[in-house]
């Protein structure tokens, strides 16, 4: 796909996602609930206590699929996210390459403990066939709050923050 197919893919999906009569956009629920167990455990800083999160977090994943009631949950959390943070009004950031989408798609490193580097393995695998489009507010003129939207095969399967650099902090060292 062209960058302008995968910016319309996007802008699809966002008007669906804040069409609230409308049917569902299209997700790939099981990419997006694999997709979950990042920000679900990110808060935990011991590896041990962080490993057997995710490792619980696999056999939650194992139980069972979302049902529609669950589907349409997910999706009004997400609008309600992505309407806190950026707003209603969006754009398309051009051409932004999110490190983090970067990171991910080279997969685990050494020394990460068996159920992160699980996770960390077949979320490289989604990330590295994902789509990425970062989004805005359409009245942030640089940037400043991002979110990129990842889709593989035309539907959604999650996001991730993004953050452009601005140069240095006000005080940093010269």
């Amino acid at each position: 796909m062209t960058r302008v197919e995968d910016e319309a893919m996007a802008r699809a999906f966002l008007a669906q996602l804040f069409d609230d009569q409308g049917p569902l956009p299209a997700v790939d629920w099981e990419h997006y609930r694999l997709m979950q167990l990042i920000p679900g455990t990110a808060g935990v800083t011991d590896p041990a206590m962080r490993d057997q999160l995710v490792g619980r977090g696999f056999v939650e994943l194992a139980k069972g699929t979302f049902d529609a009631d669950t589907e349409r949950r997910s999706i009004t959390s997400l609008r309600v996210l992505i309407t806190q943070v950026l707003g209603e009004q969006l754009r398309i950031m051009p051409g932004f390459d999110n490190p983090m989408v970067r990171a991910l798609a080279s997969g685990p490193t050494g020394g990460a403990p068996p159920n992160l580097h699980r996770l960390l393995s077949a979320v490289s695998d989604i990330v590295s066939k994902a789509v990425a489009v970062t989004i805005c507010a359409e009245n942030d003129l640089v940037g400043e709050r991002l979110m990129t939207l990842l889709f593989v095969d035309g539907k959604y399967v999650g996001f991730l923050p993004a953050a452009r650099a601005l140069g240095p902090t006000v005080g940093a060292a010269s």
